[in-house]
């Protein structure tokens, strides 16, 4: 499925891994993701007094800590222009029992493969209970401030890049991994190093230690009309974490 390994050593001491998604797979992923509902976001970062955003569908609300991250990072944040949102990954299901349920079979199996790829993690701390399906369509100017996903509750944060064009810098859109500091609250205080970029090119799927407050990522502005859409997939063990009832010895 993948033109290379998962580099586990990297993963670990880095905090992410970038791998390459055979075209043939990558080509039917795309096709089944144009043909899906998107919608714009309208005031989506606007969430500081209100704690919650409006879609275009409705209302969605913020869990607190993430408007106290975005007011740690509204330096980032200003004039940012959300991308459209998959109306699927909105609406969609979060249940253990049934996993992806309502989803596209082909993202659903897909997102199944990869996560039996990583039976090397599985069978150490267990099958994952939690899983996110959810996809972003850019166009021009289209953005995200630096931000990470701790308030998911899961541990790995799963990208994949999709479209019919080849990036450089110059477009835009590319994605950026930086080391910051914390305070005592778990909130960024400054960016230490740029960790890696990665351009959005076709069939590139990255991961990230989504249990690391250190690990700061942002899409930088598109500055082009060609095709971006990512695919994106969390792994972990809400259930586990959240919902665990220890027993009265």
């Amino acid at each position: 499925m993948f033109d290379d390994e998962f580099d586990l050593d990297h993963f670990f001491s880095k905090g992410f891994v970038v791998r390459k998604l055979k075209k043939e797979n990558s080509d039917k992923l795309l096709n089944c993701l144009k043909s899906e509902v998107f919608i714009e976001a309208d005031n989506v970062f606007d969430v500081y007094e209100s704690k919650n955003y409006l879609a275009s569908n409705g209302q969605v609300i913020e869990p607190d800590f993430n408007v106290d991250l975005k007011k740690s990072l509204s330096f980032d944040w200003k004039e940012v222009k959300h991308p459209d949102i998959w109306i699927n990954g909105v609406n969609g299901p979060h249940s253990s029992e049934k996993p992806f349920n309502n989803y596209p079979e082909m993202f659903t199996e897909f997102w199944l493969d990869v996560e039996n790829s990583m039976d090397w993690f599985t069978s150490i701390y267990g099958n994952f209970t939690h899983r996110y399906m959810l996809a972003h369509k850019y166009k021009l100017n289209h953005s995200l401030g630096w931000h990470h996903d701790l308030s998911d509750s899961t541990w790995f944060n799963n990208i994949l890049y999709l479209g019919d064009s080849d990036f450089t810098k110059n477009d835009g859109g590319y994605l950026s991994i930086s080391d910051c500091s914390i305070d005592d609250k778990g909130l960024p205080k400054e960016i230490i190093s740029i960790l890696a970029e990665v351009l959005p090119n076709h069939g590139t799927l990255i991961t990230i230690d989504n249990m690391n407050p250190r690990l700061l990522h942002k899409v930088h502005p598109m500055k082009c009309d060609k095709e971006r859409f990512t695919l994106s997939c969390q792994f972990g063990y809400i259930d586990n974490i959240m919902g665990k009832t220890l027993n009265k010895v």
